[in-house]
């Protein structure tokens, strides 16, 4: 029997068992699709989770460190410590032999010196922390000094739909719907909040970007350290399970646990950059440089563009408008610019100092597990052990090196598994749409 005849013979069969016949294809096609689309997600995740990047900062290397440069070779070296016990574990090991192998590794002690090194690291931005406050205040006060609010209007129309059946029946259907027509806005001016304000742009406008701490980290570059001998087995040989970092040299890490490709062509400029990714995408240097750019156009600014937020000669406007933005009265917009230079400076060291809080938290966590203790409450039958150990450890390398070359967060993930579900129901639908084109 041809394809073509035997999909008539189970089109005719369907349609006696009461089924539509292109909704059976379509949402078998789907259903397998999905099926085969997230077991194939999945599978490729686990294998991607087997091996984690593992390179050591090389910070021994470099003279005449400054402290945000220690800093962030410890918080590195830390996540390599662990990552190297993952990559090193047999494929079901216990959480008391995981343990174990993370008290004999260097965990604890880079956890405690990511914590000692963070401490001088905040007292080294205690300028920034006040120029924060300062601009959360003015922040504050800004969006106090003008409102927005408004309201779009919709008129409700009827219309008509004629659809037709797969036997060939019509029905027309009356149906109504909500149609845009116009847009009220509304500004409204609080000018008792005024002097405030300029006594609070004031205090922002003392500090001054010139004057302020710049991290060094562009000042520094590591060199790939001479190795013996550039082989050594794979990763997970007996000659790696100790997590020393000098068990394998500087191309062996980056070709079995950043590339994952014994037999990648990398060349000692390859290695260099791999090995200064630390240096080059530390969460610091764009955050400082953010903020002191927003800084200086505040400065320049802030005197002007107060003068006219605060120039208003009445209280309350309102425009009624066919589009659903407007820019308001020169006023409104005036604060508007105000805000925008201030959230340049708010956001980066908030997002800074958040992120030292963060890989702060995750060191003490780290730091137990280094010591060989489980975490508090924890028991062998909640949780996997190793799994929330290796959460702790790619959120801080994360936190810390948010745009780093290096593709740390390896974790496999509901989110992506279900990603893989919806990717293989849509090339299921898209093929059994084909198919059913190509039977009518």
């Amino acid at each position: 029997m041809t394809v073509s005849s035997t999909w008539r013979a189970a089109e005719r069969w369907l349609h006696q068992a009461g089924l539509e016949p292109e909704l059976v294809v379509l949402g078998g096609a789907g259903v397998m699709g999905a099926a085969l689309g997230g077991a194939a997600t999945h599978a490729m995740q686990k294998a991607e989770e087997r091996i984690f990047p593992c390179l050591y900062s090389g910070v021994a290397r470099l003279s005449g460190t400054t402290t945000e440069v220690d800093y962030y070779a410890a918080v590195n070296d830390m996540v390599m410590s662990f990552t190297a016990a993952w990559n090193a574990r047999p494929a079901k090991e216990s959480a008391s032999a995981f343990l174990k192998r993370l008290k004999a590794s260097e965990l604890g002690a880079s956890a405690r010196q990511v914590q000692v090194l963070g401490e001088a690291f905040l007292k080294c931005l205690e300028t920034h922390q006040q120029l924060l406050k300062c601009v959360r205040e003015a922040e504050r006060l800004n969006s106090a000094l003008w409102t927005y609010r408004k309201h779009d209007n919709y008129r409700t129309e009827t219309y008509t739909v004629t659809t037709t059946d797969s036997k060939g029946r019509t029905r027309t259907q009356t149906r109504t719907r909500r149609v845009y027509e116009d847009t009220d806005h509304w500004f409204t001016f609080f000018p008792q909040n005024a002097d405030p304000l300029e006594v609070a742009l004031d205090q922002v406008s003392f500090f001054k970007a010139e004057e302020l701490y710049s991290p060094a980290l562009s000042q520094f570059k590591v060199q790939p350290a001479r190795a013996s001998s550039n082989r050594g087995g794979p990763y997970r040989s007996a000659q790696a399970i100790t997590s020393s970092r000098g068990k394998l040299s500087e191309e062996a890490f980056v070709k079995q646990t950043i590339l994952e490709d014994e037999d990648a062509d990398i060349d000692a400029d390859d290695i260099r950059d791999w090995l200064n990714a630390w240096l080059e995408s530390a969460r610091v240097t764009a955050a400082i440089q953010e903020a002191h750019q927003s800084l200086r156009r505040l400065s320049e600014k802030w005197k002007m563009l107060f003068r006219r937020a605060r120039a208003s000669t009445q209280r309350r406007y309102h425009y009624k408008t066919r589009t659903r933005s407007h820019s308001g009265p020169d006023g409104y917009g005036a604060s508007q610019e105000l805000a925008a230079c201030m959230l340049g400076i708010s956001r980066s060291l908030s997002g800074l100092f958040g992120a030292i809080s963060d890989v702060e938290m995750c060191a003490r966590h780290l730091e137990r597990l280094g010591s060989g203790e489980a975490p508090a409450g924890w028991k062998s039958q909640d949780k996997d052990i190793a799994r929330w150990a290796l959460d702790h450890a790619v959120e801080a390398y994360v936190a810390a090196f948010p745009d780093s070359p290096i593709e740390m967060d390896q974790r496999s993930s509901t989110k992506k598994t279900l990603l893989g579900v919806a990717v293989g129901a849509a090339v299921g639908l898209a093929l059994s749409g084909a198919f059913l084109f190509m039977m009518s």
